[in-house]
């Protein structure tokens, strides 16, 4: 299974902080660590308490520094403005804990409109999946 840092979940870890859901949501950079950290725990709650440890307590978790160590690179394929504003935006708070870290945003829609406001935020905007993966692909040898 993959782990899955869903609205619900996001709601479960603002009610265990005593906070609102639109406190945790994108654009806010929460629900991205808790991606970035599952990403890498294959669990989701681990991960949803690392997000909110280095969030509200400015207590960065060992995997965060595992992950830079690493590679260091954290890649969204995001077709929502706020959904690469909280990614770019947990990647700044997790360089600001003194890591490492790389983010990219890819930019997927079809429509132009959306394309045109992904353009704002995005490294890249494609309009379809297949075309964001294989620019990645081929940029980055991965």
């Amino acid at each position: 299974s993959v782990p899955l840092i869903s609205g619900g979940k996001m709601q479960w870890a603002a009610r265990e902080n005593q906070r609102s859901i639109a406190d945790y949501i994108k654009p806010s950079p929460v629900q991205a660590l808790a991606a970035i950290a599952a990403a890498k725990l294959q669990t989701e709650i681990p991960a949803l308490q690392a997000a909110t440890m280095l969030y509200e307590q400015d207590q960065i978790q060992s995997v965060y520094r595992e992950l830079a160590t690493e590679d260091g690179r954290v890649v969204v394929f995001e077709d929502s403005t706020g959904g690469i504003t909280a990614v770019k935006n947990a990647v700044k708070m997790l360089n600001s804990s003194g890591l490492t870290m790389n983010g990219t945003g890819y930019g997927v829609s079809d429509e132009v409109s959306k394309q045109k406001a992904l353009h704002a935020v995005a490294d890249n905007v494609f309009s379809d999946i297949n075309s964001a993966l294989n620019h990645f692909f081929e940029t980055t040898g991965s």
